[in-house]
């Protein structure tokens, strides 16, 4: 299911670029709703978010393939003990993939989703894609539920031995009574 997630989310954020790359240039502004709270525009990001450029391209595709090794592996190892958690690192793994798939094809990530803020704020806010979007998702609700406690998960892993239910302790047969 959280592998499911995540490609889910890779596969939504590749097709979205490639409809951008195929319909924008770099000076078309599509506006969906028209108005000025959402436009679509095409940018070619080479560096991080909002377009911080300290690392090289090459560096953030490695980054962005450990962090997404280790994001699968701890899923995977944990996949039926902390739904809570995993729901969250798979929108971030998603994202991560979404962006890696960008830097090693394109040599930088297409950003496209640019929203309009109040103007005290700033005019507009950073230009980001679904990838970004999923990374941001996740990170937030793993912050939202490290305020609640996690459900208990033991039923959904049947590989450990589970304790009998109450109807399994009370039934006997004829025999057994008849023995005792």
């Amino acid at each position: 299911m959280f592998f499911g997630i995540a490609g889910g989310l890779v596969i939504l954020d590749q097709i979205t670029k490639a409809l951008i790359r195929a319909s924008l240039t770099g000076a078309d502004i599509a506006k969906p709703l028209g108005n000025d709270l959402l436009w679509f525009v095409h940018i070619q990001n080479p560096g991080l978010a909002f377009g911080l450029t300290f690392l090289s391209p090459l560096m953030l595709a490695v980054i962005s393939a450990v962090a997404s090794v280790a994001l699968g592996w701890f899923i995977y190892k944990n996949a039926n003990q902390s739904l809570w958690q995993n729901i969250p690192l798979s929108f971030i793994m998603g994202g991560a993939i979404g962006n890696l798939i960008d830097r090693v094809v394109y040599g930088q990530v297409t950003d496209f989703i640019s929203v309009d803020l109040p103007d005290f704020l700033m005019d507009r806010f950073f230009v980001f894609n679904v990838a970004d979007s999923s990374v941001s998702v996740g990170v937030a609700l793993l912050l939202i539920a490290s305020f609640f406690p996690e459900p208990a998960l033991d039923h959904l892993d049947e590989s450990q031995p589970q304790p009998p239910s109450e109807a399994e302790h009370t039934t006997t047969t004829a025999e057994e009574q008849a023995g005792a």
